[in-house]
Formats: C-alpha cells, sequence, structure tokens
C-alpha cells in the first residue's frame, strides 16, 4: 500500500524504496507454524502429466542447482534454495494432481534438510509425502527420512521402520539398502540391550 501511494503521488525515490524493502520481503523464508498447515494432506496423488508444473519443476531444480545442490553443502547459498523451496511449494499448491508433485515433495525434504536451519521436522514430512503421494517415487525418499529421524531427531523407532520400509521399498538404492541393513542390526541390538537393563 506504501509503495502504490508513493506511486500514485510521484514521490519516485520513496516508491523506490518500499519496492526494495518488498523485494527483500520475497526473499525471506516464512513458516505457517502449524504442520498440517505447512505440508499438504497426505491423499494428493500424482496422476496427471501437466506441462505447467513440469516447466516450475524445472525451474526449482535449476535454482537448486545455482544454489549449489549437487555440490558441497557448505558452500551453498541460501537465497536460490528459498526460491527453489517456494517454486516446488507453489507447484503442488497449484498442480495438486500433477506427477511432479513428489519429486517437488523429495526436493523440498532435501532443501530443508541440507540447507536451511533446524528444519529436520519440516524435512521429514516432505520426504513421507514424496513415498504417501507416489510409493513408487523413484527417489530415496524412506532412506533419507530415516536417516533425519536417526541422526537428528533421535527417533530410532521411526527410523527403524523407516530402514525396514527401505529394504522393501527402494532395493534400487544399493548403497542405502546396505545402510540400512547394518543400521537396522545395529538399532535391533541395541533396543534388544536396553530391554535387557530396564528387566534387572
Amino acid at each position: 500500500s506504501l509503495r502504490d501511494y508513493y506511486q500514485q503521488h510521484g514521490y519516485l525515490t520513496k516508491e523506490g524504496w518500499a519496492e526494495h524493502e518488498l523485494s527483500g520481503l520475497k526473499r525471506v523464508q516464512t513458516f505457517r507454524y502449524v504442520m498440517d498447515a505447512e505440508i499438504p494432506a497426505q491423499r494428493l496423488r500424482p496422476s496427471d502429466s501437466v506441462s505447467e508444473a513440469d516447466v516450475m519443476f524445472d525451474r526449482g531444480t535449476e535454482l537448486m542447482r545455482k544454489g549449489g545442490h549437487g555440490g558441497l553443502p557448505a558452500l551453498y547459498r541460501e537465497k536460490p534454495m528459498i526460491e527453489a523451496a517456494a517454486v516446488f511449494r507453489e507447484l503442488i499448491e497449484k498442480y495438486p494432481s500433477s506427477d511432479k508433485i513428489d519429486d517437488a515433495a523429495f526436493c523440498l525434504g532435501e532443501i530443508h534438510k541440507q540447507y536451511l536451519k533446524d528444519q529436520e521436522q519440516i524435512a521429514v514430512q516432505w520426504y513421507e509425502r514424496a513415498f504417501a503421494w507416489d510409493p513408487a517415487t523413484p527417489h530415496p525418499a524412506r532412506f533419507q527420512a530415516a536417516v533425519v529421524y536417526d541422526y537428528r531427531l533421535h527417533d530410532r523407532d521411526r527410523a527403524l521402520e523407516l530402514y525396514r520400509l527401505v529394504l522393501a521399498e527402494e532395493m534400487s538404492h544399493r548403497t542405502n539398502v546396505d545402510f540400512a541393513t547394518r543400521r537396522i542390526e545395529q538399532l535391533t541390538k541395541e533396543t534388544s540391550r536396553s530391554a535387557g537393563v530396564r528387566n534387572i
């Protein structure tokens, strides 16, 4: 409103200031603070090929690439990552039947896990949406969620469930399957030892 007021009354310098502030706000990541509002419902299904969604997905992945995804995590740039996240969320909201929604959800998991501080709870929700929306998703969403639950959130029970799902559903990712197999064995032993100590 302030920008529009200055524009209508010919205050060009102040209009420029207001426009600068607006563009800065667009780069700030916002939260909805209620997880059900932050993450769309599980019932979505990626059933349609939607060309507009495909274009948005390509734009989002290009922004991730510009932000440093695929390189050294420590050298990433936050601004393109936040912009990419906004594109992926918009894709899901605008085209909820697109066959790209599970891909966008996985990318959102990656962004929240690797590039945005203290957002592991949001990351696992996006990973879980990826395989809830498309159980045959080509992405290792179950594995990535398991690792976050295991090492960052310390929810070993949920991690164990997901590692077992990796063995059932993500066999094409051989390295992840090997890791999941070892981790299931370790966590099962830890659980057995803890139960033994409690029974003494």
